[in-house]
């Protein structure tokens, strides 16, 4: 049997470095039953890894939350360093890594919110 791919088999323990993450997934668990009322249910396994995706009966939606984080701390320290902030590569960065969670659970994407 093939071990699953996934954060832990990969050697990220949440329940170790991100207790918060592990909280709020919880909390999220609570909640998808809402989904039952507009006839929808979600992909458990899929809480918690790179794209969330839910069965809307006749196709697959998967999204995301990509935030900036820090990176946009550091472009701004950058500015006092070098004069330049690097958003476009921030940017292009961001992007990339949405694809990127969005192709890792199949999903082809199809448009992206900033």
């Amino acid at each position: 049997m093939t071990q699953p791919l996934d954060y832990k088999a990969a050697g990220v323990d949440y329940d170790l470095v991100d207790p918060l993450k592990v909280s709020a997934q919880r909390a999220a668990r609570d909640t998808a039953a809402h989904l039952g009322v507009h006839g929808l249910t979600e992909v458990a396994a899929s809480r918690g890894e790179s794209a969330y995706v839910v069965d809307l009966g006749d196709l697959y939606l998967a999204s995301i939350t990509e935030c900036l984080g820090t990176k946009a701390l550091l472009a701004d320290a950058m500015r006092a360093v070098t004069g330049r902030t690097y958003y476009e590569g921030i940017a292009q960065d961001t992007i990339a890594m949405a694809v990127n969670d969005l192709v890792t659970v199949g999903a082809t994407p199809v448009s992206v919110h900033a």
